[in-house]
């Protein structure tokens, strides 16, 4: 049923009128197609027979990926798997299941998000008088795991907003984990909450470089346009995580005169610290900023870094020569083919479908489904085409 309700059956799509073929004599070899035409139905059906097939995969990551798809996809049609995903042994798995539901208007999602931020919490430290037990590493451990997936669900609330978020996020202020609270005041800044924004750019200036890096890192989280003296001077600090951090979150703002100092970013010794210009660089606006990314696609002087670039303009809407796109999939690393792939979520040609496909059948289970993903939600349209 999922599948009829995703994409028209095969009789929807119509099947071309026969044409008067030409006497042998006349039609050589050499004029035979270089491509064969796309059946946009089935490879749509198999895309999306492999994501609903992927929901109990063993992997965690793996269904983690399908959850998420079902969110970005939008179609309501798939809140009956996500609401068994809602039940996964793995929290992040049961997070992402639930973001997803709320995407689609189930409230179910954003009950299990506020279940997931209030779960048990360590009991509190005895009293004095009594004799103190030892803690245990693997309690520790236990509890540093569910409080990173509590900070994870914070920042769902952060992305999520209006009252009931507010509500909870106001409770998490004095959470006994920093991880928490950390996440709740970047998540009530993002949220619109100017006193919790102060902090964070004062925060650039501290002594600690993991303090700054993370500082910078919050304010790219939040989206504000904020703290651009503070940002400016991190773009030229020491410490290669600060100036990575400090060049992504200059990407929130849309004056173009901010391209001078991610200008600088992509000439940086550090790969990281380019790869965050580019993307900063596609996010603002302009024929400057495409200029910028063209003459990095162009140098090659790092695939990797001009792999990014091509995703900037592709995201932007703007033509791309896919051969790096293609040499990026034929490489033997999940995380470069995933890359790739997504940048193929932008491509509007037939050629994008064609890269895809194979993945269907190939490669990392990650890489299958996130391709899958991609082909249905170019697929899912009338008329099979994106």
């Amino acid at each position: 049923m999922l599948l009829l309700l995703f994409f028209a059956p095969p009789a929807a799509h119509a099947a071309p009128e026969p044409q008067a073929q030409a006497p042998a004599t006349a039609q050589p070899a050499e004029a035979a197609p270089e491509t064969a035409p796309i059946d946009s139905a089935k490879i749509g059906r198999d895309a999306l027979k492999l994501l609903v097939g992927s929901c109990s995969h063993k992997d965690p990551e793996v269904r983690l990926e399908v959850a998420k798809a079902f969110g970005e996809l939008g179609n309501s049609s798939a809140v009956r798997l996500l609401a068994r995903m809602l039940k996964d042994k793995n929290l992040y798995v049961r997070l992402e299941a639930a973001y997803s539901m709320q995407i689609l208007g189930d409230d179910r999602g954003f009950k299990e998000i506020a279940s997931l931020v209030n779960a048990p919490r360590p009991p509190a430290p005895a009293p004095p008088a009594q004799a103190v037990k030892a803690p245990n590493p693997a309690e520790e451990l236990a509890a540093i795991k569910r409080n990173k997936a509590r900070a994870a669900a914070v920042e769902k609330l952060g992305l999520i907003g209006g009252v009931r978020s507010v509500e909870i996020l106001e409770k998490t202020l004095n959470d006994p984990s920093d991880l928490v609270r950390d996440a709740t005041s970047v998540a009530l800044a993002k949220l619109g909450f100017d006193e919790f924004v102060a902090p964070i750019v004062s925060a650039l200036k501290s002594k600690d470089e993991a303090v700054r890096a993370a500082a910078a890192k919050a304010m790219w989280q939040t989206g504000l346009a904020v703290g651009l003296d503070e940002l400016r001077v991190a773009c030229e600090d020491q410490a290669p995580a600060v100036r990575a951090e400090a060049m992504r979150a200059l990407g929130n703002f849309p004056d173009p005169l901010v391209l001078e100092y991610l200008a600088k970013g992509l000439r940086d010794t550090n790969l990281t610290v380019r790869a965050m210009a580019v993307q900063s660089v596609g996010r603002v606006t302009g024929a400057r900023s495409s200029q910028l990314l063209r003459t990095v696609v162009e140098e090659k002087v790092f695939p990797s870094i001009a792999l990014r670039a091509v995703g900037s303009l592709a995201r932007r809407g703007e033509k791309v020569d896919l051969k790096l796109v293609g040499d990026a999939l034929e490489q033997n690393d999940p995380d470069v083919q995933l890359e790739a792939i997504e940048i193929l979520r932008s491509v509007k040609t037939d050629d994008a479908i064609r890269l895809l496909e194979p993945f269907l059948r190939q490669g990392d289970a990650k890489v299958r489904i996130r391709a899958a993903s991609v082909l249905v939600g170019k697929l899912a349209s009338p008329g099979g085409r994106p």
